[in-house]
């Protein structure tokens, strides 16, 4: 078994595009990397559904639970500690290119095929349609 590696626990905001709407309100948490067998990056937007105050990151989170997140589109990480500990990960494989993994833990997992678009103190993750 692969050893996943942590990038970040605490949270970290992303951008999400899913259907014909788009979010900047969710925090995702335990932010994890593995390389082999494939690469697969996984994080949880569970905590936006136990926020003390019902707020847009709450309503969001929903919005992706009751269907949202089937037509998701695309991820947006610019969070600095993700990206640098995820760029060392990467520097130990030659597999960088292709499509990636995505797991998002939002009440159950989630499982995307994703094009990865690594830019300067920017990923960008487009889901793959479905074949």
């Amino acid at each position: 078994m692969i050893n996943w590696v942590p990038l970040r626990k605490t949270g970290a905001l992303l951008h999400l595009s899913y259907g014909g709407t788009f979010t900047n309100n969710l925090y995702g948490e335990d932010f994890r990397v593995r390389v082999l067998p494939e690469i697969e990056l996984s994080f949880d937007l569970g905590s936006n559904l136990r926020a003390r105050i019902r707020g847009n990151e709450y309503d969001d989170a929903q919005e992706l639970l009751d269907g949202g997140i089937d037509e998701l589109k695309l991820v947006q990480i610019d969070d600095e500690q993700v990206l640098k500990k995820l760029g060392s990960a990467l520097r130990r494989t030659s597999a960088r290119d292709g499509t990636w993994k995505l797991t998002i833990h939002l009440a159950k997992e989630h499982h995307f095929t994703v094009r990865p678009e690594l830019q300067p103190q920017l990923l960008l993750l487009r889901v793959a349609p479905n074949p």
